[in-house]
């Protein structure tokens, strides 16, 4: 870890010190590079100490020979393929070759290479999305009885489909005041996974502990509406109305669709949420009370 800081910061001064081109793809990717590696030792090693902490010390060993296990190990792996190369297409200029979203053809211009090289980011994109929202699934068969695993794969996947969309908006010409947002996203993106990853080799599974989690699941009924009413949908029902009414007395007209689509979708992902950290805060007290022990919580 030390090294790769040594190098980090000998490729900063090398770049300040000899006016190197700062824009350059390779050298952009090189110190992108560095800088994910640092983060993904720093928090790797983080959670071991917590893990460590937790066991009251001795040593701990790393295991993915489960399924699920070298499914994370792909992930990790094209998820820093796909960091590169967006820092590839920041460092030439080519996040402008191609401003439609999603669909970019570089049959349009078959010798522009910024075309073709923002071309295999989008599959690069295309390829990790796939990959995630199985891993996602997998995640909720196989890591039941895995709370930290569980939390990190799901803000792992909420993250990445987050930045996804924070692109899209700069493709679309929104301001560039965004793309600190965007790059905020992907490491943060990048920290969760690399939390998954060290929480998944720490806990040593295997295909007959991933298969007995996915009996857990076998017969489970109302697992959607469980889901469902951890938002507290009628609450939540009630808050959407009265912001569309203010958005239609503040417009003092109908606001378009899309408006107001995006706004009652981030306003119910926002109000749920809380309403869903909520009850497991109140999970204790909940169980003691008549009116709320059918909770999806308390009620297990």
């Amino acid at each position: 870890g030390l090294g790769l800081l040594i190098g980090q910061v000998g490729l900063g001064a090398w770049i300040a010190l000899a006016n190197a081109p700062q824009d350059a793809p390779a050298i952009s990717a090189l110190h992108l590079g560095l800088s994910l590696a640092i983060l993904a030792l720093t928090t790797a090693a983080t959670v071991v100490v917590f893990y460590r902490e937790r066991l009251g010390g001795g040593p701990v060993r790393a295991s993915f020979g489960s399924p699920f296990g070298r499914l994370v190990l792909w992930v990790i792996g094209l998820m820093f393929v796909l960091l590169i190369s967006g820092g590839l297409v920041a460092g030439s200029g080519a996040g402008a070759a191609c401003a439609a979203w999603p669909i970019c053809n570089p049959l349009q211009s078959p010798g522009d290479s910024d075309l073709w090289l923002h071309f295999g980011h989008r599959l690069v994109v295309g390829l990790t999305a796939t990959l995630l929202l199985v891993l996602l699934v997998r995640a909720w068969r196989t890591q039941r009885t895995q709370p930290v695993i569980l939390t990190a794969a799901t803000a792992m996947v909420v993250l990445f489909f987050a930045q996804a969309l924070l692109g899209a908006q700069l493709t679309a010409g929104f301001p560039a005041t965004l793309l600190g947002l965007h790059q905020a996203t992907a490491s943060a993106t990048w920290a969760a996974a690399i939390v998954l990853a060290t929480a998944v080799g720490l806990a040593r599974r295997n295909r007959a502990d991933e298969l007995a989690d996915c009996a857990l699941a076998i017969g489970r009924k109302g697992l959607v509406k469980d889901f469902l009413m951890l938002t507290k949908p009628i609450v939540v029902a009630l808050l959407l109305v009265t912001t569309f009414a203010g958005m239609v007395i503040g417009a003092q007209a109908w606001p378009q669709a899309g408006l107001v689509f995006w706004t009652l979708l981030g306003g119910f992902l926002a109000a749920g949420g809380s309403g869903a950290i909520n009850q497991y805060i109140d999970r204790a007290d909940d169980s003691k009370m008549q009116r709320t022990q059918k909770r999806p919580i308390p009620s297990g």
